[in-house]
């Protein structure tokens, strides 16, 4: 007999936690602040999208927003006073400024997988794996090494998982700020993309635009994407970047 769904998403995020404190880069301080984090995010997406009538992403977006500022936005008399009470005393238990950028993301990605439950999100849309975003970061300190100056373009970089996975991992072992460029074509994973980033701190900018058009951006070390197989789309992106000598990193959702 199957288990129930909440039930199973509940096991699900329990085991992604399980899964962080095997990480060596992990302390156990690290991991309950993780955890501290993704209930307060909850706890706040759970009372917005019953106040506003949103779904979950929207109120993780708006939950994001409210952190940044350290203040609950009201319009037209949503939240009501009584929540927005409880809101600013929940968002005062977390100082965003004693957390590391990891810690951060891990914290919204368990968000975003309950999100994902919630909101029946498309598969495509759906978060790249900690392991591609590991693997990642890993080719690229070992091809480029940790003294050059780096930058790094998403050419499809959806909620932002992906790049801040790699751009947290190899920043430890540089002296400078690794600058990235996310390309995306759907605003909604955008937004939550740009709230991730803000929270984090990360130095990246965000273009809603197709890869394939001209860009914008100035010219990075490495392009990385996780891109959907098969597609004649992501095969043309590749070779246009190898053919202006951009080192490419394409993982693909087969």
């Amino acid at each position: 007999m199957s288990e129930p769904r909440d039930l199973n998403l509940t096991r699900k995020i329990s085991n992604m936690v399980k899964d962080y404190r095997f990480c060596g880069r992990v302390s156990i301080l690290a991991q309950a602040e993780t955890e501290t984090l993704f209930q307060v995010l909850d706890q706040s997406v759970q009372v917005l999208m019953q106040q506003l009538s949103v779904s979950y992403v929207d109120a993780l977006i708006e939950t994001g927003d409210n952190l940044l500022s350290q203040s609950v936005h009201v319009e037209d008399g949503k939240p009501n006073p009584e929540q927005t009470a409880a809101l600013t005393k929940l968002y005062q238990t977390i100082d965003l400024k004693q957390l590391d950028a990891e810690t951060i993301r891990r914290a919204l990605q368990l968000a975003l997988l309950k999100a994902i439950h919630n909101d029946h999100v498309d598969p495509n849309h759906q978060m790249t794996p900690d392991s591609i975003g590991l693997l990642t970061a890993y080719l690229i300190a070992k091809l480029v090494g940790s003294t050059t100056d780096l930058s790094i373009l998403d050419i499809a970089v959806g909620t932002g998982n992906l790049l801040t996975t790699v751009i947290n991992q190899l920043q430890t072992d540089r002296p400078r700020p690794i600058q990235g460029y996310g390309v995306d074509n759907d605003d909604n994973q955008l937004a939550i993309a740009a709230m991730s980033m803000d929270l984090q701190r990360s130095a990246v900018e965000l273009f809603h635009q197709d890869a394939i058009d001209s860009l914008v951006m100035p010219k990075t070390t490495v392009v990385i994407g996780d891109c959907q197989w098969g597609t004649t789309h992501w095969m043309t992106v590749s070779k246009v970047f190898k053919r202006k000598r951009r080192m490419v990193i394409l993982t693909f959702i087969i």
